[in-house]
């Protein structure tokens, strides 16, 4: 009988040692992703913004007209060149990380605006 006390109370002992390994390596692991996870790149970090700045901008844009504060060809000109840039910098973050499906797409968006500004400034 006192054998097996020994026994239990040793392997109780082992238990509670391993369990505490487990959870240091756990708690390591956690530390580890929190620490990646809080490396945001700088740059996807502006692209993220410079989508809200743009439909901020267009909402300002639109109230602009509506109002007849500003004349259409401004505001179009102010337009190509936000949406010229936010898609600039969403190709470049797309291209940076080998997404050349969104990066192309994202091309096409600025060649197409640019085709819409020239139709609305000089209409065929």
């Amino acid at each position: 009988m006192g054998n097996k006390n020994k026994n239990t109370k040793y392997k109780d002992k082992t238990r509670e040692r391993y369990n505490k390994k487990v959870e240091n390596l756990n708690k390591e692991k956690l530390n580890k992703i929190n620490k990646q996870s809080k490396k945001v790149d700088k740059i996807d970090d502006i692209i993220n913004k410079s989508s809200i700045v743009l439909c901020v901008l267009l909402v300002v844009f639109s109230l602009l007209y509506l109002f007849k504060l500003v004349q259409l060809n401004i505001i179009m000109i102010l337009l190509v060149i936000t949406v010229a840039i936010q898609q600039g910098l969403v190709s470049f973050g797309a291209f940076r990380n080998k997404n050349y499906v969104k990066a192309l797409f994202s091309i096409f968006v600025i060649v197409c605006f640019l085709i819409a500004f020239k139709y609305v400034v000089n209409p065929v």
